[in-house]
Order: structure tokens, then C-alpha cells, then sequence
């Protein structure tokens, strides 16, 4: 949270019991030693188990096995407040962080060192969603490109082989518009990838409806 020192984790057996539950499915842990800020980072590295968290005090770790934390090195995000960090596919161990107008790529691999730099990405294409406070983004392992939402019915796709943006723009017969961004708050993590079902999931605010898009890989080629 925004300068609320605290983790918490939700257990999914405990949240699908029935109501007659007394044991709460929350559990906090307050002690966790990680400075936060305002629109701080964090992304999944399913790999390792871990939650990678990127803070005005640098980059940090959460073990997920263990439920603790530790500080991989100093590099806070300076100027990449408000970003949203992707990470693609195992196997090239990238991890990308883009928003107010700076997209920076980095090594997973490398977080654990105090001499990392992140190396500025040079993009093409439609690059107006890189300049989007706390946009939605996930890399889509079926398509292996990021993908990425900040309002209204359109999706911008990175292709990281290019490094080329391009609009997605809705098919003719979309008759839904999720409406613009939480301007409030951002979208962060609310805009994640079902592979299951194929679609992309968006709950951008509490208040709304959660909404579901379906993207015609095939248009792109």
C-alpha cells in the first residue's frame, strides 16, 4: 500500500469454504522490513517462487515458501513511479518495467546485484500507452508478446522480437466499452491473462463490472 508497511496473503481454501467459517481466509504480516512508497511495483516470477517488488529503496524479494522478504539491491524506481512491471517467458528470464513515459528491461537473474542498470528499450510503433500513469499489462505466453490496457476498448501488443507496439483495435461486432482508466488509482496488476479460458480478465475498480476480451491473434499477423 501507499507508505503501509505490511503483507498480506489470502488463502484460496479458506476464501471457497461456506459461510459458517469462522477463520478469517486473511492473514497479515506486519514486520516485513520492505520501505514502501506510492505506486510501487510488483510482479509474479512463477519460476522462483517469488514476488519481485520494486520501491523508491530499490528491489526487493518475497519468498513465497518461506513468507519472507529480503532486499536484492538499491536501485529504487526514481523516475519509473507509476509503471507496471511484465515478465515474459521462463526460459529468457526478461523482466520489462514501462509507464510514465519510460520502459526499462532488465535480467531476473541480475536483480540480486548492486551494480544493476536497467537498459533503456527503444521502441516503435503506437507508443502513446508507455506514457500511461500505472497502465495494465501482461505477458501472454500464448502469443509470446506483452499486452497491455489503459481505458477504453482498444489493447496495445509489444511484440519484445520487434520491440513494436500496435493498437488492437475491437472487432466490429464489440458492442462493450469498459470505459477509461482508474485515474485514481491505476490498473496495475487488474488486467491479467486467463490461459485457460483465453482471455484477458479486467477488474479495474471495485464499483464496475469485470469485463473479459478475447484477442484475435490471427489480425496481428
Amino acid at each position: 500500500g501507499c507508505n503501509a508497511r505490511g503483507t498480506w496473503f489470502l488463502d484460496l481454501g479458506l476464501a471457497q469454504l461456506d459461510g459458517d467459517s469462522r477463520q478469517s481466509p486473511w492473514s497479515r504480516w506486519e514486520d516485513d522490513g520492505v520501505r514502501v512508497g506510492c505506486n510501487d511495483g510488483a510482479v509474479l516470477d512463477a519460476e522462483r517462487n517469488r514476488i519481485l517488488y520494486n520501491s523508491f529503496a530499490g528491489w526487493y524479494e518475497l519468498d513465497l515458501e518461506r513468507r519472507s522478504w529480503r532486499q536484492l539491491n538499491s536501485d529504487g524506481w526514481q523516475q519509473r513511479a507509476s509503471s507496471r512491471i511484465v515478465t515474459d517467458a521462463e526460459e529468457t528470464d526478461f523482466l520489462l518495467q514501462f509507464g510514465g513515459g519510460v520502459i526499462d528491461g532488465y535480467m531476473r537473474r541480475e536483480l540480486d546485484s548492486e551494480s544493476l542498470e536497467g537498459r533503456i528499450i527503444k521502441t516503435t510503433g503506437l507508443r502513446e500507452i508507455e506514457d500511461v500513469l500505472k497502465p495494465g499489462a501482461v505477458f501472454d505466453e500464448e502469443i509470446g508478446k506483452i499486452v497491455a490496457w489503459a481505458g477504453g476498448a482498444n489493447v496495445y501488443v509489444l511484440d519484445l522480437s520487434q520491440n513494436a507496439w500496435i493498437k488492437q483495435e475491437p472487432a466490429p461486432i464489440n458492442e462493450v466499452e469498459p470505459g477509461p482508466q482508474n485515474a485514481a488509482g491505476g490498473t496495475f496488476g487488474r488486467f491479467q491473462k486467463s490461459e485457460k479460458m483465453n482471455v484477458y480478465i479486467l477488474m479495474d475498480q471495485a464499483t464496475e463490472n469485470v469485463f473479459l476480451y478475447r484477442l484475435d491473434a490471427a489480425s496481428m499477423d
